[in-house]
């Protein structure tokens, strides 16, 4: 099973195609680093700075109730106050002690910020004792730091854990996106990819298995479409030899003409079956540039004897110089002589069919002096139905959707002009447009 043409586009790198879903990834990693830190790190800090405040306070109140049982032993055995021997128990710290109308103060002088705590000795002694905030402020700043690098480090490891992770989960879906990318492109024999993670590999394998099916139902219908092209092109060929005999015999005129035109309708019949089994084989060429005005002139010789017959008249109108399209020049004519058809099925008076260069733009537009279409059966124009329109200008069965669908296929728009009288346009890219099809290309 092979891809159809005109599907060889190149596909981006699987690198590009990573690009924005390791992106998200590491954004959510990030988003996750900082939601941790915040409900983590933060009311860790605050537990450890309120954990450092209190063992001063503690620590220091120890000190105080030290001092006091020194300074009432040396009241109670009456040796008099030393207030050296009060200082030394507590280095760095000054001593605020008292005993009656006594009062002193031991060891070094203490600036900026302080933090005091006081206790009381026997015999009505008291003492307090003085320190800088100074070491409470270090011991502080030294948990927050240690904070800071564990937040550090759980951020590194989470980013690490991140790339890790994006990297093991790009490289399955880029893979998918790619297998996926072959399947719509029409490679339908896949290989199942492998990958280590569950998910991904059932995804792949269901996707293989898709590819497997859709692969053969494709098969069978271009084998179809083969068989369909072989059985109704014998026929055809037989009844036009037999018209072609007619034709040239020496007949009436009047059956002459007949044979004509029935000759013309097997060739336009012979013309439909190709388009549209080329279409259902996903076979058809790649649009290139189709001088509009000879196919007018094509067209109008063809549909201008039947017009006639009828007591219609095609009139056919295009402006100066070349009028060239991008388009695949069989379903362009099939797509207008759909619309000529619907004119003349469902229309009145002269049909006119012109052409003219609109920008970077060709139009086509077949009009007709009929009354128009019904308000309610404009949005449905162009959709396929099984049956006969309702009203003028409503087309029957699949005309309008087939011409859309060859008009599309190929790069250009159809719609129906909100004029009187009924207009049906159609717009393909010059061979000068810059929004020329994708499938075109330079030779």
């Amino acid at each position: 099973m092979t891809a159809p043409p005109g599907t060889d586009r190149p596909r981006p790198a699987a690198r590009t195609r990573a690009r924005p879903l390791r992106r998200r990834l590491l954004t959510s990693a990030l988003l996750v680093v900082v939601v941790a830190v915040v409900t983590l790190a933060v009311p860790l800090a605050a537990l450890g700075v309120h954990q450092v405040h209190a063992d001063f306070r503690t620590r220091l109140q120890s000190q105080a109730d030290t001092v006091a049982v020194a300074l009432g032993e040396q009241v109670e055995d009456q040796d008099g106050l030393d207030p050296g021997r009060l200082a030394a128990l507590v280095p760095g710290r000054q001593v605020r002690a008292g005993y009656g109308s006594r009062t002193f103060t031991a060891g070094p002088a203490i600036g900026g910020g302080t933090a005091t705590a006081s206790a009381t000795a026997e015999h009505g002694a008291h003492v307090t004792v003085v320190a800088s905030i100074h070491d409470e402020s270090e011991r502080i700043l030294a948990v927050l730091a240690t904070v800071t690098l564990l937040v550090a480090a759980s951020a590194a490891v989470a980013i690490g854990l991140a790339l890790l992770l994006a990297g093991r989960l790009t490289r399955p879906m880029t893979a998918l996106v790619d297998e996926a990318d072959r399947l719509g492109e029409g490679q339908f024999d896949l290989d199942p990819p492998h990958f280590g993670i569950p998910e991904a590999d059932r995804i792949g394998v269901v996707l293989a298995r898709s590819g497997h099916r859709i692969g053969e139902l494709v098969d069978r219908q271009r084998q179809f479409a083969r068989d369909a092209a072989h059985q109704l092109r014998t026929p055809l060929t037989a009844i036009g030899l037999r018209l072609e005999e007619i034709a040239t015999a020496d007949v009436p005129g009047e059956i002459r003409d007949d044979a004509e035109s029935a000759l013309a309708q097997v060739d336009r019949l012979a013309t439909v079956v190709t388009v549209l089994l080329s279409r259902a084989r996903g076979d058809g060429s790649r649009p290139r540039p189709v001088d509009v005005a000879e196919l007018f002139d094509e067209l109008a010789r063809h549909w201008g004897p039947l017009t006639d017959r009828v007591g219609r008249q095609l009139v056919v109108e295009t402006g100066p110089g070349p009028l060239l399209g991008l388009a695949n020049r069989d379903h362009l004519a099939q797509a207008i002589a759909v619309l000529i058809e619907n004119a003349g099925r469902h229309g009145t008076g002269t049909i006119r069919l012109a052409a003219a260069q609109l920008g970077d733009d060709l139009r086509i537009e077949v009009t007709d002096d009929g009354p128009g279409v019904a308000p309610d059966r404009i949005p449905t124009l162009f959709t396929r139905s099984d049956g006969e329109g309702g009203g003028a200008e409503q087309g029957s069965g699949i005309g309008l959707f087939l011409a859309r669908a060859l008009v599309e296929a190929d790069g250009g728009k159809i719609t129906l002009l909100p004029s009187t009288p009924t207009t049906f346009s159609i717009r393909l890219p010059t061979v000068t447009s810059p929004h020329r099809h994708p499938a075109v290309t330079d030779r």
